[in-house]
């Protein structure tokens, strides 16, 4: 599962706005190779959407998504 943490407007080169999703997936366990030490953390992905700033700021922030490859969709 992944969860939507913020979101981010941004600017098409001709000027356009548009706005990407902040998702974040759950906490990992990965080993440091060169310490050999155990440490924790999340992956993070920006992905463009087409909802408006009031989509973003009130409807999506905190929901989990269902995972899905891009093969399945």
């Amino acid at each position: 599962m992944v969860t939507i943490v913020d979101y981010k407007q941004s600017e098409t080169s001709d000027g356009k706005k548009f706005y990407a999703l902040i998702v974040q997936g759950g906490v990992e366990m990965v080993l440091n190779e060169q310490t050999g030490r155990y440490y924790l953390t999340a992956r993070q992905a920006s992905v463009t959407s087409t909802f408006n700033e009031q989509t973003c700021k009130g409807g999506l922030s905190g929901p989990n998504c269902p995972e899905r490859s891009p093969e399945s969709l």
